[in-house]
C-alpha cells in the first residue's frame, strides 16, 4: 500500500490492515527495488510484516522530478475522464477531454490541518524544469486534444520565476486551454495574475481556510489579515480568474 495514510501512519497501519507491506514515502525507488526482487530488508521506504513481526527500513531518498518520465497516459482509457462540472463552468459537454500535470513535488509550508509532507518526510519544494512540463502539456494537446488541465502542485503560484516561465511557454503556443491551480493569500501578486490568466489559468484554488485570524494562525496557515484576504481576492476577480475556496472546519 502506498500514499498519505500508510506514510502517515505506517505502523498503525500494517497492524490494522490486512496487508503485509506498506511504502513510507513517494514510493518511486521503493517499488523498483520490489520489482527488482531485492531482500525486503535492503528496500529503503518498505514497512512489512513477517509472523507478526513488523520491520521498517529507513526512508528512501526523494526524487529529482526530472528524472521521472513523462506519464503512460497511453496507458489509460484518458476518453473517460472529466473535469469536474465547477471548471468548466457548467458546461457539462466541455468536461472531457481532461488531464492532469505536476511542475513540483512538495511543499515548504507546515500548515498544522495538512498531512502532505507525510509523504515527503520534510518540507521541501522541487521543481520540474519548464521544458518538461511544457513538453506533457504539448503531448495532451496533441495526442488526446486537451483543454481542460488540472496543475496538480501543492503550490504553484510559489516561485515566480517558474510560473511565468510556464505561462510563457503555453502562451507561445497559443493554446486554448482551461487550467486550474492553487495558490496562497501570501503569493498572489499582479504580474503572476496576468501571466497566469493570458496562459488560460481561470481559477485558483486559495487556501482561505477560516475568516477567523487566530485560527489561521492557530493552524500554521500563515499570518495576513483579512483585509489581505479581501484585497487578495479582488485582484483575482480583477484579472478575470476564479477562486475556488480551501476552508478548513474548526
Amino acid at each position: 500500500v502506498i500514499g498519505l495514510h500508510p506514510s502517515a501512519l505506517p505502523r498503525k497501519t500494517l497492524e490494522e490492515e490486512a496487508v503485509g507491506m506498506i511504502c513510507e514515502g513517494e514510493g518511486f525507488y521503493t517499488v523498483l527495488d520490489l520489482l527488482s526482487e531485492r531482500p525486503l530488508s535492503e528496500i529503503k521506504g518498505l514497512w512489512y510484516k513477517r509472523n507478526n513481526h513488523i520491520s521498517a527500513n529507513p526512508r528512501a531518498e526523494l526524487v529529482n522530478p526530472d528524472d521521472l518520465a513523462m506519464p503512460a497516459w497511453d496507458l489509460l482509457p484518458m476518453h473517460k475522464y472529466r473535469a469536474h462540472n465547477w471548471h468548466c463552468f457548467g458546461r457539462l459537454d466541455k468536461r472531457s477531454p481532461y488531464g492532469v500535470i505536476y511542475t513540483s513535488l512538495g511543499c515548504p509550508f507546515s500548515c498544522s490541518f495538512c498531512c502532505i509532507n507525510a509523504i515527503f518526510g520534510e518540507r521541501k519544494i522541487r521543481y520540474r524544469d519548464p521544458k518538461k512540463v511544457i513538453a506533457d502539456i504539448d503531448y495532451l494537446v496533441r495526442n488526446y486534444n486537451i483543454k481542460n488541465i488540472k496543475i496538480l502542485d501543492e503550490m504553484f503560484d510559489l516561485n515566480e520565476n517558474h510560473v511565468i516561465e510556464i505561462c510563457d511557454l503555453i502562451i507561445e503556443r497559443k493554446y486554448d486551454l482551461n487550467i486550474w491551480a492553487y495558490a496562497r493569500v501570501d503569493t498572489i501578486n499582479e504580474r503572476k495574475l496576468a501571466k497566469m490568466k493570458q496562459a488560460g489559468i481561470n481559477w485558483l484554488g486559495i487556501g482561505f481556510e477560516s475568516a477567523n485570524k487566530n485560527i489561521r494562525e492557530g493552524s500554521s496557515k500563515g499570518r495576513f489579515t483579512n483585509e489581505k484576504v479581501r484585497e487578495v481576492v479582488k485582484k483575482v476577480q480583477a484579472a478575470g480568474i476564479y477562486i475556488g475556496e480551501g476552508r478548513i472546519q474548526a
